[in-house]
């Protein structure tokens, strides 16, 4: 159905000699590939014409396969449909690209906003939560090497923000991967081999292949190569680096998340996470700076006590391959940049400090009397004990990270051995510290 067929054209490609055959036989294919629709606007329609069928095998969730071409959509309005793009079963389908081998079954209103401005890049605040933050620029393709030099952690890479003339703006959505069983749709790229499926709302996100979201909720997120949000998780203003991965039930919101890191059952907010960091378990992460990461964060920590009440939110800077022990209550500020490799026992209370030894371990007081020397409360600090009572540790995080790394367009910054130059020029300053 349509109230102006004038606007309504169809664009399909002439693969066989015999023209006149084919001008025939175009009436015959628009109605096997085109029925119980309605449309509305300009709208251009492509169409197979030759004799190879071709087929979509839809996912586990759908039975039988469904023929390409736009088959009970209620309303497609404003769009650009390409041959061999399968259209089944969508309420709205408004100002969208939808390109050759795509998908896009029983969604239900997939549109393209003006209200926010849709471009290849976007603004991330990284710290403090109220006040403070620091705004870092990233695109689809930012790797940590940028964000650090934008941050002024690190002299390589891009140091300059994408201004508004650079960024590519995306007038209307372009889907040329596979979208099934979403309910809100809104400024969308979803590149080939990309998929989104059964999420209550996928708004102003980009994927690149292979990338993933499934039964989830995603605003303003690039997701790279091979990354995946997964099983009742929300993010907001996040970008996931190559082979990175969100979920189960997890809440991240505005955070830079490294390559091959994983997040499940956390919730990370403000935050910039490194390489290889793994945060498996119920856990809080608020305001931390943590950009060579290959940490852990353990069962129930919380990283986060950043509300004091008297002074403006701090933040936490964390040094490469710190392990958070289970349970363990962090009261910012905190800095930890240079205790490389260092552990923070099970159920500890960190109060506000700076650490600068490497390999240590940071663990409750043994002192449960009150002497004159003594105060209660403090921490404890073994420094080296990893080196000297656990070196099996660093044995098997070299072999883990090296199975683990996963990204190959980030392999070249990530590949480094734990104890190279600066660790042992690190662990030389803190011997000669104490020795002071």
């Amino acid at each position: 159905q349509c109230e102006d067929w004038s606007t309504i054209f169809v664009m399909y490609f002439d693969n066989s000699a015999e023209r006149k055959r084919n001008d025939e036989n175009l009436s015959k294919e628009l109605q096997k590939q085109i029925s119980r629709c309605t449309f509305k606007g300009h709208v251009v329609i492509g169409v197979v014409t030759d004799s190879s069928r071709r087929s979509f095998k839809p996912s586990s969730s759908q039975s039988g396969i469904l023929p390409y071409g736009l088959h009970s959509n209620a309303l497609v309005t404003d769009s650009i449909v390409e041959p061999y793009a399968t259209i089944y079963n969508n309420t709205i389908i408004s100002n969208s690209f939808i390109g050759s081998h795509a998908t896009v079954t029983n969604c239900g209103t997939i549109s393209s906003s003006s209200d926010y401005p849709f471009e290849d890049s976007m603004d991330i605040h990284l710290g403090p939560e109220a006040g403070g933050s620091r705004k870092v620029n990233v695109t689809p393709e930012s790797t940590l090497v940028d964000v650090c030099s934008y941050m002024r952690i690190s002299n390589f890479g891009k140091l300059r923000r994408i201004s508004a003339a650079e960024a590519k703006r995306l007038p209307f959505n372009i889907i040329l991967g596979k979208l099934h069983f979403t309910s809100i749709v809104s400024n969308l790229y979803l590149a080939p081999s990309a998929m989104i499926e059964s999420c209550s709302s996928i708004s102003n996100s980009i994927l690149l292949p292979c990338a993933s979201i499934r039964n989830s909720t995603a605003t303003a997120s690039y997701l790279q190569w091979d990354c995946s949000i997964s099983d009742n998780s929300t993010v907001s203003n996040t970008i996931l680096m190559e082979c990175s991965t969100i979920g189960p039930h997890s809440v991240v919101a505005s955070t830079v998340l490294g390559p091959d890191s994983h997040v499940s059952c956390g919730e990370i907010h403000c935050s910039l996470i490194g390489p290889n960091t793994n945060s498996h378990h119920q856990s809080l992460l608020i305001s931390a700076l943590w950009p060579m990461g290959r940490g852990n964060v353990g069962y129930g920590s919380n990283i986060g006590s950043n509300h004091t009440g008297r002074i403006p939110d701090q933040e936490c800077t964390i040094g490469e391959g710190i392990f958070w022990g289970l349970g363990c209550v962090i009261k910012f500020p905190v800095d930890l940049s240079r205790a490389f490799y260092s552990v923070v026992a099970a159920g500890i209370q960190l109060p506000p400090q700076r650490c600068s030894m490497p390999f240590c371990l940071i663990m409750e007081g043994s002192s449960s009397k009150k002497d004159d020397n003594e105060v209660l409360g403090r921490n404890e600090i073994v420094p080296g004990w990893i080196l000297k009572s656990s070196p099996y540790t660093i044995v098997r995080s070299e072999v883990k990270f090296k199975n683990r790394r996963k990204a190959k367009r980030h392999g070249f910054y990530c590949g480094w051995m734990i104890i190279r130059p600066t660790i042992v020029d690190s662990c030389v300053e803190a011997r000669d510290l104490l020795k002071a």
